[in-house]
């Protein structure tokens, strides 16, 4: 499509490498599930029932290597019910 432009070759070729290198960034990243089946939570759930499903969700994404707990700042605030 740029080749019927007036840009120059030069021009074509620097966008070319940025979406190859753009394309090398996304290919390297690290899908965390099935993007086409996204986190769902039932409607009638408790809080408690909530919290646990999320912390379970992120122990399994701390053990995939996706996120690193060790590296998070510490709560000073506690969560009560």
């Amino acid at each position: 499509m740029a080749k019927n432009t007036n840009m120059k070759p030069e021009k074509i070729d620097a966008y070319y490498e940025k979406a190859a290198h753009l394309a090398a960034l996304l290919s390297a990243m690290k899908l965390a599930g099935d993007p086409n089946n996204p986190v769902r939570f039932k409607d009638d759930a408790t809080a408690d029932e909530l919290l646990a499903d999320i912390m379970r969700r992120i122990g399994e994404l701390a053990e995939a290597g996706v996120i690193d707990l060790a590296a998070l700042p510490s709560s000073k605030r506690r969560i009560t019910n």
